[in-house]
């Protein structure tokens, strides 16, 4: 089986736990990572055997044997890595979220396709399978007509500033960080809102600390959401519809359990999966077949997806006034 060498861009948290699922991925080697820290990108590749570590992301991306990269810097500079990958030719996988805003994800589109370059979002929840299934049970007309989906993405994030979740110059705050899970949620149920009604609580320094979104679909379905990173929730998703609902078991974005609840059933049905939590290797699988297969996006989770998840975001940072300064800009 031919395999697909990875690079990783960004050394934190999420990067570890990447790594993680890229090494019991059959069809992925993990061949080099790169940190503005050597030793911290050298401790890494011991950690998970790659083959190379840098101590720059320039010469990560000089590297002629890797085929893709995974970005996984903050988001605040997501458009600006990206960029220097395809200058560089190089696939991506760009860690949600995307970018600041979607005139930034037109332009990565932009870039992607001009130079014939593979690109995609790291929403990796898309490719669980209880959020699949639960899709194409809704789909199947299971639990009648879907009407409402309630989700929520809520932790305890102590007021720090040394901590990137409350710095608002590398974009941090809840929306772009957990709020985008529950808005992808009802944005892969129920498509684009109509309209949002939006409230929001800060951080001393402005940074997003709290949301609770009401989204308004056609035909008077809706979407209750929440996230915060200031009280902790069980984090589970539900679908509502005229003859059941589904519940998918928190944390929702990472389940491997949902439960079904149909009106002409006497018992509910809960159906679980082997897979363990919070795991990549789904995702991981889908570039490495389109990649495979010569695809320079996926079918499942399009770039067009990506610009209108990222519009969404735009209209509720919009409804709070929640602006990045400089961020903005390209």
């Amino acid at each position: 089986m031919k395999t697909i060498n990875w690079g990783i861009m960004g050394l934190g948290k999420i990067a570890h736990k990447f790594a993680k699922d890229l090494k019991e991925t059959e069809s992925a080697t993990l061949l080099g990572v790169a940190s503005r820290s050597e030793s911290k990108a050298k401790e890494f590749a011991s950690q998970y055997q790659s083959k190379w570590a840098y101590g720059s992301y320039e010469d990560l991306l000089d590297n002629k044997e890797i085929d893709i990269i995974y970005v996984a810097t903050p988001h605040s500079h997501h458009y600006e890595n990206v960029m220097m990958c395809f200058d560089a030719g190089k696939n991506v996988l760009c860690e949600k979220a995307f970018a600041v805003n979607a005139k930034q994800v037109r332009a990565m589109v932009d870039k992607a396709r001009q130079e014939g370059l593979f690109l995609m979002e790291g929403m990796w929840s898309r490719f669980n399978p209880a959020l699949q299934d639960a899709k194409n049970d809704i789909e199947s007309g299971l639990i009648g007509t879907l009407q409402a989906v309630k989700a929520d993405f809520c932790f305890h994030q102590p007021y720090d500033l040394t901590s990137r979740l409350c710095n608002k110059k590398l974009a941090g705050g809840a929306l772009l960080d957990i709020g985008i899970y529950p808005i992808f949620l009802s944005y892969y149920m129920l498509g684009k809102p109509v309209r949002m009604n939006v409230e929001a609580e800060y951080y001393p320094n402005g940074t997003d600390k709290n949301l609770v979104m009401l989204f308004d679909y056609e035909n008077g379905r809706e979407a209750i959401l929440n996230c915060s990173l200031q009280y902790f929730s069980p984090c589970d998703g539900f679908l509502y519809g005229e003859n059941g609902c589904i519940r998918i078991h928190g944390r929702w974005h990472e389940a491997n359990t949902y439960t079904r609840f149909v009106k002409s059933m006497d018992f509910p049905v809960t159906k679980g999966y082997g897979h363990k939590p919070l795991s990549f290797k789904f995702e991981i699988e889908e570039v490495n077949s389109c990649l495979l297969n010569g695809q320079l996006e996926s079918k499942k989770w399009t770039l067009q997806n990506s610009i209108e998840l990222m519009e969404i975001l735009d209209e509720v940072r919009s409804e709070i006034k929640l602006d990045y300064g400089g961020l903005e800009a390209l």
